[in-house]
């Protein structure tokens, strides 16, 4: 995430302020999309290493949004939460509790 980062922002304030060019095609393209998880707040047992790593992009996003709301810059932070998805065992397929 950091090196994504330091590639897309501008290194000094004079070419954050003047970023993006008055020609750009995406009039929105001052907002920065971070993708999380509701583990990032909400941490599960057995999940230690995967929840440190979605409360760090929580931080980061967070911190990052204060850092750059000065130049336009807004960062967004989607937190999805868990679902049924195609990793997921149907009921019936599911292992019967002991």
């Amino acid at each position: 995430m950091l090196i994504v980062l330091h590639s897309l922002l501008p290194s000094t304030e004079a070419n954050i302020s003047s970023w993006p060019p008055s020609d750009h095609p995406i009039p929105w393209a001052k907002v920065i999309i971070n993708v999380g998880s509701v583990l990032g707040f909400l941490p599960a047992p057995y999940m230690g290493l995967h929840c440190a790593s979605k409360h760090a992009i929580e931080g980061m996003s967070e911190t990052l949004d204060h850092e750059v709301r000065n130049f336009g810059f807004r960062v967004v932070l989607a937190e999805p939460t868990f679902g049924p998805g195609r990793y997921t065992l149907p009921q019936a397929a599911q292992p019967a509790a002991a």
